[in-house]
């Protein structure tokens, strides 16, 4: 039962079409039905769930004040006013990784350690920010110390590539691990 999109025609009997006519009605139910919740029920119209091919080419672009969501390489991609594909579910979810938000930013996270005598120390991430790291938040992790509310540390000198951990020089002498979490684009 193929669809036929130019029936009837103005000199067609209905009689004659009739047959069409309703194995076209046939294929828009068959068509709606993928998907969706079926003719003449509340939620008639609504996704049960979608399901996107995957775009092998460049993304698709989109009008003005309009967003463009796909799947590409089997992940979840949009672009907003034909801009550049924002891959949203890409992720490293390990002690050190990393994430895609929709709005384009990216969030990493993971350790380090400042050993007993040092300082100051660069943290490198995995893989660099595209343009900009924004904000480094750090959490001291030594839970075996009685110290740790003492230690003040802080990032500094932030870069697309790493940023540098600071510790007061008065608690030198004790080992300082600490857990971060990056934000940037």
């Amino acid at each position: 039962m193929a669809y036929k999109n130019n029936i009837p025609q103005p000199g067609d009997k209905k009689n004659e079409t009739q047959l069409d006519l309703l194995n076209n009605f046939a294929a828009i139910k068959t068509l709606v039905d993928i998907n969706h919740e079926t003719f003449d029920i509340t939620n008639q119209g609504k996704h049960l769930k979608v399901d996107l091919t995957n775009q092998t080419a460049a993304p698709p672009t989109s009008a003005a004040n309009e967003v463009t969501l796909y799947s590409n390489a089997g992940q979840l991609c949009l672009s907003n006013n034909g801009g550049a594909e924002v891959d949203v579910t890409t992720a490293t979810i390990a002690a050190t990784g990393r994430c895609k938000l929709p709005c384009g930013l990216e969030m990493k996270w993971g350790s380090g350690t400042l050993g007993a005598t040092v300082t100051d120390v660069v943290v490198p991430f995995a893989a660099a920010f595209t343009a900009n790291c924004f904000n480094v938040q750090l959490t001291t992790s030594n839970r075996a110390s009685t110290e740790e509310r003492d230690w003040i540390i802080s990032a500094a000198n932030l870069t697309a590539a790493n940023f540098t951990v600071l510790r007061s020089s008065h608690w030198n002498g004790n080992i300082v691990t600490f857990t971060w979490l990056a934000i940037g684009d």
